[in-house]
């Protein structure tokens, strides 16, 4: 039984020492090989690959959004968190796996082999990085020479965005990649992939509670530059969001458009009451929401807001509902006769004709005093009776014009807007 134990330690031990000594076999044929590699005296980092003679290096790149991190429309701002990835052959570090104990790849610090200087051109970051700043991670090199340099980066761009339709709205924003040095004829750009929709990035995407990614396009062309003779070589990732709008219709258009029909009860309320004061009351909480809305959108005057154009319209159709509110209650206080005008629209308005009753001519010298006074009292508070009834009727009709005139305008202005920029609710 001793025996066989100590036969089972011997295996155990020898087969511990094979791994061992592979382990220290495979790291040895690596320290070889990054001192081939990196330490040779004809490899300078700083000095463009040539795979075929005279012809450009192809850089193969690809960029994956992982996160929306903020769309700022004042500020014309998309901050994204991405994967970007670079994937190029450069002859120099080549090597036979056969000679280094099979090893197929290695990885190696960007800093110490030629790595491409792929810029983000309409970048919106504050200061000037190079573009090892922003790709700080280590490059993996292949037997064949094939690099792949894959690193995770925080890009702020610069784009336009269109606030015709907010907040249903549909943004595109382009990100426009190529090198910072070389031109098209020493680097070429063309796309590692072709994705087109949200379900290639769904091993990366984080979800957007605001905005969600619909698709982005690949675009690849050559873009000139005044301050070069030769264009250099660019990938433009255009990448289309809609906004999720459904914070926006509960926390602020249902309420202003509830606060803005609330106002018309305006027309309803008794005339020796704080009438008025009702309806400033509303108008300030609707100012209040205006301004809300008004810093969501851009300093901007190449394009129009429906919502902005629509209530800001809305806004003075309501402040010249509350002069003819106004109006009416004045109306309502007079104790003189109604116009015959008047009369008349209120009777056909209504179908409840009223009676006006006729001043007697009478000789003053003949009346009593006290009698003259009497009836002077009984004939203004008459008149004051048809006019608070001429003062119902505007009332109501002001109501219906109003409340027409607030659900025509949106529609009016929806019509006559383009289409382009519409999302989905």
């Amino acid at each position: 039984m001793k025996a066989y134990t100590s036969r089972t330690k011997l295996v155990r031990v020898c087969i511990v020492s094979i791994l061992i000594s592979g382990v220290l076999c495979s790291l040895k044929y690596e320290k070889i090989l990054y001192a081939k590699i990196l330490n040779d005296a004809n490899y300078i980092p700083d000095v463009l690959p040539e795979p075929k003679h005279e012809e450009p290096v192809k850089v193969h790149l690809d960029v994956r959004i992982k996160k929306l991190i903020k769309l700022d429309v004042r500020e014309q701002i998309l901050k994204v968190n991405a994967f970007t990835i670079m994937r190029w052959t450069d002859p120099q570090l080549a090597w036979d796996p056969s000679k280094f104990d099979n090893i197929r790849y290695i990885t190696v610090a960007s800093e110490k082999i030629w790595t491409p200087d792929i810029m983000l051109y309409n970048t919106a970051d504050d200061e000037s990085n190079a573009h090892t700043d922003y790709y700080k991670t280590k490059a993996t090199i292949y037997a064949d020479g094939d690099v792949m340099w894959v690193a995770p980066v925080t890009w702020q761009v610069s784009c336009s965005f269109d606030v015709t339709w907010f907040p249903v709205d549909k943004q595109s924003c382009n990100m426009t990649f190529g090198s910072w040095t070389y031109t098209f004829h020493q680097v070429e750009l063309t796309p590692l992939t072709k994705h087109g929709g949200d379900e290639d990035h769904e091993h990366f995407m984080i979800k957007n509670g605001e905005w969600k990614v619909l698709e982005t396009k690949i675009h690849y062309q050559n873009i000139s530059f005044s301050c070069c003779d030769e264009p250099f070589s660019a990938v433009i990732y255009e990448v289309v969001i809609s906004r999720l709008s459904l914070y926006y219709f509960m926390y602020i258009l249902l309420p202003l458009i509830s606060l803005a029909f609330l106002f018309l009860m305006v027309f309803f309320i008794p005339y020796d009451t704080e009438r008025m004061g009702f309806g400033v009351t509303i108008l300030l909480s609707i100012t209040v929401y205006l301004l809300v809305i008004s810093e969501e959108l851009p300093e901007k005057s190449d394009d129009k807001s429906m919502l902005g154009i629509c209530f800001i319209i809305e806004f003075y159709l309501l402040c010249a509902a509350l002069a003819l509110s106004l109006l009416t209650t004045n109306l309502s206080r007079r104790k003189t006769q109604p116009s015959g005008l008047l009369m008349t629209l209120h009777n056909k308005l209504t179908r409840k004709p009223i009676i006006q009753s006729e001043k007697p001519e009478i000789e003053l010298e003949a009346l009593n005093p006290e009698k003259a006074f009497t009836d002077k009292i009984l004939e203004e508070k008459n008149f004051n009776e048809q006019w608070k009834n001429v003062a119902i009727m505007l009332d109501k009709f002001f109501f219906v014009l109003v409340a027409m005139l607030m659900g025509i305008i949106p529609i009016i202005v929806t019509l006559s807007l383009n289409k382009s920029g519409l999302g989905s609710v």
